[in-house]
């Protein structure tokens, strides 16, 4: 989609800022956030991927202890239970 609106995007940027060279558009704005785009869709499945992790038993017992990773929680918002930090008892 960003491909497509590349143009438009110069365009923009020109109004913007006066003159703006089209091939540093290309380059910082609209190439360089479809490459993050793609590095981030090629990432995602190991990114949410189930991760164990070390607990002491004496405090934890004998339980598996995992992270895995919650969607919700990458949106930047702090309402009560999609906090990265909010355990699931506290809901």
């Amino acid at each position: 989609m960003l491909i497509s609106h590349r143009t438009q995007i110069q365009d923009a940027m020109s109004a913007d800022f006066g003159v703006h060279p089209t091939l540093a558009t290309d380059l910082i704005e609209v190439l360089g956030v479809a490459g993050r785009a793609a590095y981030a869709a090629e990432q995602l499945e190991a990114w949410m991927a189930p991760e164990e992790r070390h607990a002491e038993p004496a405090v934890f017992g004998s339980g598996a202890r995992s992270s895995s990773r919650n969607p919700r929680a990458s949106s930047g918002t702090s309402c009560r239970g999609t906090s990265p930090s909010t355990s699931r008892s506290a809901r």
